[in-house]
């Protein structure tokens, strides 16, 4: 009980601090949705360089595959300590430090000379990258009402998925006007200017919240989170639904679609900022059907079986050759469907004790990040495994048969998602649908 009443107390000490932020909390906001959509566009911009770091680095597809997967292995793992960052070392500082991580990172990515330079920056770029998305989320509870909070938080994952749109087709237009080093250094600059107005615009918090020793604010919940079965299906979920599109999106996408496709690069990358609309378009039509509908069961496996039957039409209908016109309603629908992936936290809130809410979505969020490197791993590996020596301008050819059995990767694990729904729904009764779409 006496915890408890000091948890309590801490929360009602930060939220009448974030209120007192007044006319600061918008441009607060703004600074850090901002910072999100940067996040988005580091987690998918190698897809659209991926002939240019291959040629100039000589590196294979399973090296690329490491280095894409690095930033996710990075990201996932920072989920659970970003979680608890802000309250031992504050929100201010935890934000600055994240964006002047990335913000290095990123520059110093453009300017690498080594593949050695290349996986560096990359950890960098996705150990500054991890704490943003819960730092937002902190930073919204603090200084807006309850009312206002799901609300900002759409947004806030609206304006990030923007960047992943910047990633695609524009980044594409910019690289071949500038080539692929100028956008990630100055995308850097730009994210050191974002740290520098984070520390000026973020209040500096008060040191008795430290009161709470490292297990009661740490090990405790993560021991019950990992407890909860729902939990760990929820993780499943999310490692196959984040894990298929990440992966298609953010590096195996463009180059299937230019070698087997024979598509231009820029055209690639067009269908593939296709697909991340209809993944934007997603989540707020699923929630809408959802509260529409009363009962979340439905809703998910429509969305998840759906997501797998696109996949199967795809790979093993058209063998990953459909009809010119279909690519771009089979990527969008893809994207689609794989929306519902935002509704499991609704499902992670009635899972679980308020008291352990965020170490449980820092948990299952980070499902997705796993899934997305080891996807994109395997992917490479098949592809290397089936390649038959091909080269062209020093960027490895692979047949068409490579990409075939490196795509029944992300196929098989939206079969997994759309099993692990069914079960997870199974165990929850009528009523929590009532309270899913909030």
């Amino acid at each position: 009980m006496p915890k408890q009443g000091l948890q309590k107390g801490m929360v009602e000490e930060l939220a009448s601090k974030g209120n007192s932020r007044g006319k600061n909390r918008w441009l607060i906001w703004f600074v850090l949705a901002i910072s999100f959509a940067v996040v988005h566009f580091q987690r998918i911009s190698l897809s659209v360089v991926t002939d240019e770091l291959m040629s100039q680095f000589n590196i294979t597809a399973l090296q690329l595959g490491l280095l894409n997967s690095l930033y996710f292995y990075i990201y996932a793992f920072g989920q659970l300590p970003a979680g608890t960052s802000s309250d031992l070392f504050g929100l201010r500082n935890t934000i600055t430090a994240g964006l002047l991580v990335m913000g290095l990172g990123s520059v110093f990515f453009g300017t690498a000379t080594s593949l050695r330079a290349l996986f560096l920056t990359r950890l960098l770029i996705g150990l500054g990258s991890s704490v943003i998305w819960v730092s937002l989320l902190k930073a919204v509870s603090l200084s807006f009402s309850q009312d206002q909070f799901a609300s900002i938080t759409g947004l806030s994952s609206f304006i990030g998925h923007g960047g992943q749109v910047l990633a695609s087709a524009p980044l594409s237009l910019l690289v071949a006007l500038v080539g692929w080093r100028f956008p990630f250094i100055g995308l850097g600059f730009l994210t050191l200017l974002l740290a520098l107005a984070a520390w000026r615009l973020v209040g500096k918090e008060k040191k008795e919240r430290r009161r709470l020793g490292l297990g009661d604010i740490l090990w405790r919940p993560i021991q019950a989170t990992l407890k909860n079965p729902a939990n760990l299906l929820s993780f499943l979920i999310l490692f196959g639904l984040v894990g298929s599109f990440s992966a298609t999106v953010g590096l195996w996408g463009v180059p299937y679609l230019v070698q087997v496709g024979e598509m231009a690069r820029e055209k690639a990358a067009g269908l593939m900022m296709i697909m991340i609309v209809g993944r934007v378009l997603g989540p707020p039509i699923s929630g809408f059907l959802t509260q529409w509908w009363g009962r979340p069961k439905p809703v998910f496996l429509l969305f998840a079986g759906s997501h797998a039957i696109l996949w199967c039409i795809l790979v093993v209908v058209y063998q990953l050759s459909p009809p010119s016109g279909l690519y771009a309603p089979l990527f969008f629908s893809i994207g689609f469907f794989n929306g519902i992936a935002v509704q499991i936290f609704s499902l992670v809130k009635d899972s679980n004790a308020q008291a352990i809410i965020g170490t449980a979505n820092g948990f299952v969020n980070s499902g997705g990040f796993v899934g997305t490197a080891i996807i994109q791993l395997l992917m490479g590996y098949l592809l290397d495994s089936n390649w038959e020596g091909g080269v062209e301008l020093g960027v490895r050819i692979y047949p068409q048969l490579a990409f075939r059995r490196a795509f029944y990767v992300p196929l098989f694990f939206s079969l997994l998602s759309l099993r692990a729904c069914y079960v997870l729904l199974g165990q929850y009764k009528d009523k929590v649908g009532e309270r899913v779409a909030g």
